[in-house]
């Protein structure tokens, strides 16, 4: 059973790395736009 459970951690581990590398590079791509704006203050 140990097995399973450990089969099943180390699946959403990587679907967990996945996911944060596509939400870190959406960040980067909404980001850029956004910043001037906010350090002009408009």
């Amino acid at each position: 059973m140990w097995k399973y459970y450990a089969l099943l951690s180390a699946f959403f581990a990587a679907l967990t790395a996945i996911f944060a590398k596509v939400g870190v590079k959406d960040i980067n791509f909404l980001k850029e736009p956004v910043s001037p704006r906010v350090m002009t203050g408009e």
